[in-house]
């Protein structure tokens, strides 16, 4: 496994797992993810980046959805667990 991924994996696990807000996900994901210097793969940069535009999808205020790509608490944590189980495949 590339070591770079753990950090990673703990934390989506640690949002699918409700041991973390989606609100606290969404701040650690982004920060963790635009101060990222390593160089992942094809596939696990495509799932990271695609979890990073999820992320950035999601409005923790129901009153502020106000378009179809807008992502709730349990929106964002089903594409976490879809993303997660990329990664852990990638991760053999």
């Amino acid at each position: 496994m590339h070591a770079s991924l753990q950090p990673y994996i703990e934390l989506i696990r640690s949002f699918i797992e409700r041991r973390i807000t989606a609100d606290e996900f969404e701040t650690r994901y982004l920060a963790m993810f635009k101060a990222e210097t390593a160089h992942f793969d094809e596939d696990t940069f495509d799932t990271l980046d695609g979890l990073f535009a999820d992320v950035d999808a999601y409005v923790a205020d129901p009153a502020l959805h106000d378009s179809p790509e807008d992502l709730d608490d349990e929106q964002l944590r089903a594409r976490a667990a879809c993303a997660l189980d990329k990664l852990t495949l990638v991760d053999g």
